[in-house]
């Protein structure tokens, strides 16, 4: 029975360790994650920018429509970058949505496996006053 127990409790520990391992890992990958979402907000940030000024440029042009070829020709380019700046940005947006779930599903198993080394921890307890 005591070798039984022993066992018993060599098992629980070494599940103890490994979903410690597990937690120690889920918590490195939600700090790479939220580092790279912060990097895309700051994208996210200048390609606003970045499009806020194209507007911007593309208005004072058109304000001055009666200038020769090579402003429309400038107005035309300003365009297709306004157009590619919210194609990037409507890119950086479905890719920090897609983070931000992936990171509240990380969150939703590192609660999950804390409570599962919860009950291994209180196992383990229960065990070792038995023993």
């Amino acid at each position: 029975l005591f070798e039984e127990r022993g066992a018993r409790l060599a098992t629980v520990e070494a599940q103890l360790r490994a979903a410690e391992q597990r937690e120690r890992e889920l918590t490195a990958e939600v700090r790479c994650q939220s580092a790279q979402i912060a990097r895309l907000d700051d994208a996210g940030a200048a390609l606003q920018a970045a499009q806020e000024e194209a507007v911007a440029m593309e208005a004072a042009l058109h304000e001055r429509s009666q200038e020769d070829a090579r402003q429309r020709e400038l107005r035309r380019s300003l365009a297709q970058e306004n157009e590619e700046a919210r194609t990037r940005w409507r890119q950086a947006c479905a890719t920090v949505d897609d983070l931000r779930s992936r990171l509240a599903e990380d969150g939703q198993c590192k609660s999950e496996l804390r409570d599962h080394v919860g009950s291994l921890k209180a196992e383990l307890e229960a065990e070792r006053a038995e023993s």
